[in-house]
């Protein structure tokens, strides 16, 4: 229908932007967040840091989606023939991207397997895709988790990982973040009491 009236959408398609715009803004923002906070809290170096200097935050966030991408895999169907390495690609073909691989690759990022909110070249990474699969919703994304790293870096900088349940991940081959996510607030806030 679409391209008999460009300017017009089918129900069919309306829903399926619906849908894509619903899962893909909820799960993986809520997934990248809570990646970047146990990440973070994990590290109490670095918690501090950005605590003293809200201004590492982007850079941070960067890290986390290189390091930690809420978005592990995605599949395409190649239009062409490729070729990747030494490996011959038919088109048509099914492929799977390790995203989350591509950001420890030894091969673009020096020590991948280290942490570090000050790495230069973290923005390199693949967590939004790339050319015209970029993700649109990549600069709300990152507003988003950068909305909430400013407010607990300068509200609750004691925040800290609860002793207790594991995160936990689903098993899942697309998407990763954990299931849940315990924290200490020693102090809380005036007014209110120390939360868990």
């Amino acid at each position: 229908m679409h391209l008999a009236d460009p300017g017009a959408l089918s129900l069919e398609e309306i829903t399926n932007i619906a849908y894509g715009l619903s899962f893909a803004g909820h799960e993986t923002t809520t997934n990248l967040t809570g990646n970047t906070l146990l990440r973070l809290l994990g590290d109490r170096a670095q918690w501090d840091e950005l605590c003293a200097d809200p201004q590492a935050i982007p850079g941070a966030i960067e890290e986390v989606l290189r390091y930690d991408t809420s978005v592990i895999t995605w599949r395409r169907v190649t239009t062409r023939p490729s070729t990747i390495g030494q490996v011959e690609i038919p088109a048509d073909a099914k492929i799977l991207l390790l995203l989350g691989s591509a950001g420890r690759d030894p091969g673009r990022f020096g020590e991948p397997e280290t942490f570090d909110i000050h790495r230069r070249d973290a923005r390199a990474h693949l967590a939004f895709g790339k050319g015209i699969h970029y993700c649109f919703g990549a600069p709300l994304a990152r507003m988003e988790v950068r909305i909430v790293l400013e407010l607990l870096t300068s509200h609750a900088p004691g925040l800290r990982l609860a002793a207790g349940p594991d995160p936990g991940f689903p098993a899942n081959i697309a998407f990763r973040g954990p299931r849940q996510l315990w924290v200490d607030w020693p102090g809380g806030t005036p007014g209110r009491p120390a939360g868990r």
